[in-house]
């Protein structure tokens, strides 16, 4: 179990660090071919997309306010859409004062 989550780990790191730019030679280790993976390039993909899916923060917004807020904010009573936070900055939203979501 150990070593499975080891090289998951491995693979994201492998993942990121290659899909940041970075070029082959200046990373110090190689991303793991489909021979190194084998059998378990299903279950790296979906472990690949849980990491980053845990990066993702989402915040709420309503139908009718200008301010993103956290889930248990007291001004969500009457609507609460979920968001991740890049998509509330993008379409003009600002942080609630009194709940202070993550920026």
């Amino acid at each position: 179990m150990r070593a499975v989550v080891l090289r998951g780990i491995l693979i994201v790191v492998a993942l990121l660090a290659f899909g940041t730019g970075l070029s082959s030679t200046s990373a110090s280790f190689a991303a793991p071919g489909p021979a190194a993976v084998g059998a378990d390039t299903g279950q790296a993909a979906a472990e690949y997309a849980a990491a980053q899916d845990a990066q993702t923060v989402y915040v709420y917004v309503t139908k009718t306010g200008k301010k993103y807020h956290r889930g248990d904010c007291r001004y969500l009573k009457k609507s609460k859409i979920k968001m991740t936070l890049e998509a509330a900055k993008q379409a003009g939203y600002t942080p609630c004062k009194v709940c202070k979501p993550p920026r």
